[in-house]
């Protein structure tokens, strides 16, 4: 009788369990595990992923912002935790492989904590709120933290939450 294993969506779990079922000759397969440590077919080797991992998913984001969009500066804000801080490791890798003229600087805050202050800052050095600049968030930042700010109607970071994508 074949078996195999549908994983926790946590790399961290998939990781320690894919190495046990991996071992006793079994696959394991995840959905939404996108570390891009589970790349390492040594040490993985029976397992598999229906979504595409963090160093994927960057190299297409980075592809499109500098050929697409013709990006040539690109700001990451992102949480300190390990999903965010990987995927922004495959960010800074995509771009020196795939777009050296892009400059990339990546920025850790905690949970939104610091994003008023950030965009407000960034406003104050006109790289936020011109209509000429567009924010993207990824789902690591909470939808609530962007959108439920209190914000004047027609105010410049009003006017850059409008522009905000997730």
């Amino acid at each position: 009788m074949l078996c195999a294993f549908m994983g926790n969506s946590a790399s961290s779990v998939m990781m320690a369990t894919s190495l046990i079922s991996g071992i006793e000759g079994y696959p394991q397969l995840s959905s939404a595990s996108t570390s891009s440590l589970l790349d390492e077919k040594t040490q993985y080797h029976l397992f598999a992923r229906l979504n595409l991992s963090d160093n994927s998913v960057a190299v297409t984001v980075i592809i499109f912002l500098s050929q697409q969009l013709n990006v040539s500066h690109l700001g990451v804000i992102h949480n300190s935790n390990a999903y965010a801080t990987s995927y922004t490791q495959s960010l800074l890798k995509a771009v020196k492989t795939y777009a050296q003229h892009m400059t990339i600087r990546a920025f850790s805050e905690v949970g939104g904590i610091h994003y008023y202050a950030i965009m407000k800052e960034e406003y104050r050095e006109g790289i936020a709120g011109a209509r000429e600049h567009t924010w993207m968030f990824s789902d690591g930042l909470n939808a609530n933290t962007i959108i439920g700010g209190n914000f004047d109607k027609d105010s410049p970071l009003c006017q850059l939450v409008q522009k905000a994508c997730l």
